[in-house]
């Protein structure tokens, strides 16, 4: 994450397409957590309906992409926004601590990955308040989305493993090896993450 003392922009509205797309991936990631929890989702459905959450992350891009076409950007309103910096980061957090959390208590992923990726989003939501309390608004950065592609991939090679759980072998082994690569991963992108937020927001305040 940096920091960016960031100026409202043209559209300062919340009912955008990226807003929505951001809305859906946190509440479907709060369901998805509660039917893993329950034990009502298996973890092949799981990964299916993770992945098409994990897609959802793509707004920012499609902001990008489709910036050389301002006229098809509003009749769409594929617009950016103030709310936008916001929620996203919020909807990323939302989704992975409701996914590792209910596959935690669901048996679908390792204690460890659940423990260690929660605590790491705990850590980085602390440095973010720590941050707004010095005026400052943090937003998501190259290094904070490779930490959310990490923890998505870490959920689906879980899941996977979890779904294969019942026919060991290579493959098996390969995608728990796989998810345990990716979760140390996911902790150490989220643990730079959170230490520069936090440093950055010290040095801001003279501290």
């Amino acid at each position: 994450m940096r920091l960016n003392s960031y100026r409202s922009v043209e559209h300062d509205v919340l009912a955008t397409l990226p807003n929505a797309m951001s809305f859906g991936r946190a509440a479907g990631g709060l369901a998805l957590g509660v039917g893993l929890a329950t034990n009502s989702v298996d973890p092949g459905q799981a990964l299916i309906a993770a992945g098409l959450l994990g897609v959802s992350d793509t707004e920012g891009s499609l902001i990008g992409i489709t910036a050389r076409f301002p006229r098809l950007q509003r009749k769409l309103r594929i617009i950016p926004s103030k709310w936008g910096r916001i929620v996203d980061p919020v909807a990323d957090k939302i989704f992975a601590a409701a996914v590792f959390a209910g596959g935690w208590a669901g048996g679908d992923i390792p204690s460890w990955h659940g423990a260690g990726i929660l605590a790491t989003e705990t850590a980085t939501a602390l440095a973010t308040l720590h941050a707004k309390t010095q005026g400052l608004e943090p937003e998501v950065t190259r290094l904070g989305k490779l930490g959310m592609v990490a923890r998505v991939m870490t959920i689906g090679l879980d899941l996977a493993a979890s779904a294969t759980a019942g026919s060991p072998g290579l493959s098996h082994e390969l995608l728990t090896e796989g998810g345990n690569a990716m979760a140390v991963s996911a902790m150490a992108l989220g643990s730079i993450s959170c230490a520069q937020l936090f440093f950055r927001s010290k040095e801001s305040s003279g501290g």
